[in-house]
């Protein structure tokens, strides 16, 4: 009989964190035997009906870009909800606040997740949402200033990391940019652990946006 209940933790985005169009959630999911689902649930807070729930997949690590398009502004409760096959289950919150689209500049890192273990060269991928078109984004690296890159009409951006960029350990990752009206615009930390060799992979043919 299994009376385990699984492993589940939200590592992005923060409590308290604002919004508005996507937002990165990322985390991980694990149980001793196997995971039957792993969920999002998005409400609003004092609500017990969710208003959207988003199914993510549940090997391990996860970073997924939830829609917050068409929520109402205001504060929502933003759930993990794992489940076992025997029945078990296991949560982790935040509450979130989703701004008006118009008022909301935001950036977000998409890729690597948050937490995730890395080898060999992998790609910063990420969009800068603003009311006006941002030319270029600065990547910040543990703190320090690393790279700054082109930013597509779209707001996204791409930056690929090689073996000789950086060192083994844990490494820091922010996206910052200035707004038409002078003001930054910063993402949350996206933390990796990662280690010059090793196995990777590298899809050089789609470009990210």
């Amino acid at each position: 009989v299994d009376n385990t209940a699984p492993v589940v933790s939200l590592d992005t985005p923060l409590d308290g964190a604002e919004g508005t169009g996507t937002m990165t959630v990322g985390g991980r999911g694990a149980d001793g035997i196997a995971l039957k689902s792993l969920s999002i649930e998005i409400s609003r807070l004092g609500s017990s009906t969710p208003e959207r729930v988003i199914p993510v997949a549940t090997l391990g690590v996860f970073s997924r870009p939830i829609d917050l398009g068409g929520l109402p502004p205001g504060w929502y409760n933003l759930k993990a909800v794992a489940l076992d096959r025997a029945g078990n289950a296991a949560y982790d919150s935040r509450n979130i606040v989703v701004l008006e689209a118009q008022k909301a500049d935001t950036a977000e890192l998409y890729f690597p997740a948050h937490g995730e273990r890395i080898s060999g060269r992998f790609t910063l991928d990420g969009r800068i949402t603003a009311t006006s078109p941002v030319g270029k984004t600065a990547i910040t690296m543990n703190g320090k200033s690393f790279a700054v890159v082109d930013t597509t009409k779209g707001g996204w951006f791409s930056l690929p990391v090689t073996r000789d960029m950086v060192e083994d350990g844990s490494l820091t990752f922010r996206a910052e940019a200035v707004s038409a009206g002078g003001s930054p615009i910063v993402s949350e930390p996206r933390t990796i652990e990662y280690t010059r060799d090793g196995p990777w992979v590298d899809i050089a043919a789609i470009a990210t946006g």
